[in-house]
């Protein structure tokens, strides 16, 4: 197996990757403490019991990605929440970015292009000042406030659920032109499970970081595992 795998991934890089995808929660953004946006905003913002609501109907079917998402935004506005309000709860888990910035920009010579696929939250990427200039698209749930920081409106990625990232993985590559198999993507949950094993058989590699990486029963054995997203800088040597 191991020669086999060893085969797998020097067959990839020659095949001269030039997309790279990345997740934002736990990846690009490791939270002190949470695994997700949504746990520490819906804490914060005492909505635990609507969004159990929500999500249970989500995982029975009963509403699909964007209605969940829909109505947790709808319930955001009702009760005032502001952009302030936001940016407090964000800041006090957000982790120091510099590391993470100086390795995008450092890993960016590396590829044609970058991309975000993530059901995370755009204004993360604001606070935590990530140069949005590097990517080539970003898909994300995105939040727009008026000028007195209220929210006007919103957009919700319709490529946030776990069902649905391996589709936006494929319009990401439509959109710049790019095979699967000349592609890497990078996540951390349960939830790009289903986009890294899928990407594999594309041709494709993913390169899971923990917890995903520690999934060996579900997780292809033809990933790249690493204990944090700094390691894939050193893969593509």
């Amino acid at each position: 197996m191991m020669s086999t795998y060893h085969d797998y991934v020097h067959n990839f890089k020659k095949k001269s990757p030039k997309l790279a995808v990345f997740d934002i929660d736990g990846t690009l953004i490791p939270w002190h403490g949470h695994t997700y946006i949504w746990d520490f905003l819906i804490h914060d913002f005492g909505l635990e019991k609507w969004n159990s609501y929500y999500f249970n109907a989500f995982k029975h079917k009963q509403i699909s990605y964007t209605g969940w998402h829909e109505k947790l935004f709808t319930k955001f506005k009702k009760i005032g929440i502001n952009k302030e309000m936001f940016k407090k709860s964000i800041i006090s888990v957000l982790p120091e970015m510099t590391q993470i910035i100086e390795f995008l920009e450092k890993i960016s010579v590396h590829f044609k292009h970058m991309a975000i696929l993530s059901g995370s939250l755009a204004l993360a990427l604001e606070i935590g000042q990530i140069p949005l200039s590097l990517f080539d698209a970003i898909y994300i749930n995105k939040i727009q406030f008026d000028e007195c920081g209220k929210i006007s409106s919103w957009e919700i990625n319709p490529y946030g659920g776990h069902d649905k990232k391996f589709e936006g993985l494929i319009a990401i590559c439509k959109k710049n032109h790019v095979d699967l198999k000349q592609t890497i993507y990078i996540g951390d949950g349960l939830n790009d499970l289903y986009v890294i094993n899928n990407l594999y058989k594309s041709g494709g590699i993913g390169y899971a970081l923990p917890p995903l990486s520690k999934s060996n029963e579900l997780l292809t054995p033809m990933s790249m595992r690493g204990k944090d997203i700094f390691n894939v800088e050193t893969f593509l040597r």
